[in-house]
């Protein structure tokens, strides 16, 4: 799962509902990857390197099985 975290993350209540969201997901099995504003639009390769990464890690963990 691939998150963005934009400006509403100023207000403390967003960013715990947040953070509670994605201790429910972990434990549920999912990897999460959150992003900033500020890395989506300044370094969009870098973002989509690390999705592709995260993605490949899967797979290969799939593969061991």
């Amino acid at each position: 799962m691939v998150e963005f975290d934009g400006d509403g993350h100023w207000d403390r209540r967003v960013f715990v509902d947040d953070l509670r969201r994605q201790n429910g997901l972990v434990l549920a099995g999912w990897t999460v990857l959150r992003f900033s504003s500020a890395d989506v639009l300044g370094r969009p390769a870098w973002v989509v390197e690390t999705i592709r990464r995260a993605l490949a890690a899967v797979r290969a963990a799939e593969d061991a099985r």
